[in-house]
């Protein structure tokens, strides 16, 4: 993640899982997620956090989208 101010790495890994569950599927998602930030800038973790949760939202969007055409 490289903006403006906050120049720093993360490490981001996700895996979705995805089982049949009573005629529907069951979808878990895991995030390993690595911030290397400075003390400074730990205030900015929230905000990190939740660009990652509205990404899932997004992203378990269009997955949706595409199983079910």
């Amino acid at each position: 993640m490289r903006q403006a101010l906050l120049k720093t790495d993360i490490d981001a890994r996700i895996r979705y899982t995805l089982a049949p569950n009573d005629g529907g599927t069951f979808v878990l998602r895991e995030l390993d997620l690595l911030m290397n930030l400075p003390t400074l800038y730990k205030l900015a973790s929230p905000f990190i956090l939740g660009s990652f949760r509205k990404e899932n939202v997004r992203t378990l969007a269009c997955l949706k989208r595409y199983v079910e055409k």
